[in-house]
């Protein structure tokens, strides 16, 4: 199914198995099948909530090369350009451009992408070969944000954020199988607390690796588990083995 260029209000929803849809119309796309591909498509979505959504319990779902900007602000939830519900398997977002995600409200956070998955349920998904810039909330701005049983996150480039604290990315209840190779975290601002190129909030973290990737915030990766991550050869300019403000622990510390 091709869409053809114009302006197309409203939102759409596929619900057909094993489809591509691909175009270039400004449009929020909602995935409701197995095996869809949404490629091509420049999506906006001013004062709403998402651009591309993938709905829960899916299989082979790929989401690639499209262009999600002016999405929000919203006000009441956060803000998302592409987001997977819990449930996935085989999911593939790839080669995306997400930029100018806004969120005013208090307390509210917008993410670049995010697969919504507190379960942890989803796996086998790799995020590659996305660009995520211009995030700015009054609470908090997320490049990448998953809760996933299995995935790879690489080659991707995370810049521009800023909120009260700011995270290139996330992982929060992550479990399982999580790699992190080649990915590009800068210009990660937070006003009130230090930006985060990697933040590991909780989850099962023992087959969890960092490798080779370039990290240009004020802290470089932050653990909050109280398990090791394998952590690749570093090349460090400087790195930061202290405390960086009150209360924020140790910013580095034997692969921690």
């Amino acid at each position: 199914m091709t869409v053809r260029p114009g302006t197309y209000a409203g939102d759409v929803v596929v619900d057909v198995a094993d489809l591509t849809f691909a175009g270039d119309g400004d449009a929020v796309v909602s995935v409701a099948a197995d095996g869809v591909t949404v490629a091509g498509l420049r999506v906006e979505n001013p004062g709403g909530l998402l651009g591309i959504k993938a709905r829960a319990g899916l299989s082979g779902v790929t989401i690639r090369e499209n262009r999600v900007s002016n999405v929000g602000p919203f006000g009441r939830l956060g803000v998302s350009g592409i987001i997977a519900a819990a449930g996935q398997d085989d999911l593939a977002v790839v080669g995306n451009s997400l930029s100018g995600l806004r969120e005013e409200a208090s307390g509210v956070a917008a993410q670049g992408i995010f697969l919504d998955d507190q379960s942890g349920t989803s796996a086998d998904v790799r995020i590659a070969g996305n660009e995520v810039s211009d995030v700015r909330t009054n609470f908090g701005a997320i490049g990448i944000l998953l809760q996933v049983a299995g995935a790879t996150v690489e080659n991707n480039r995370v810049r521009g954020l800023r909120g009260i604290f700011a995270q290139g990315a996330n992982f929060d209840g992550s479990a399982g199988d999580i790699r992190l190779a080649g990915n590009t975290f800068e210009d990660v601002s937070g006003s009130q607390f230090p930006g985060e190129g990697i933040k590991i909030d909780g989850g099962d973290v023992s087959a969890f690796t960092i490798t080779a990737n370039v990290l240009l915030a004020p802290v470089g990766i932050k653990n909050d588990t109280s398990e090791k991550v394998t952590v690749g050869a570093v090349d460090y300019t400087p790195w930061n083995v202290g405390r960086i403000g009150s209360g924020n622990g140790n910013t580095c510390r034997g692969g921690q």
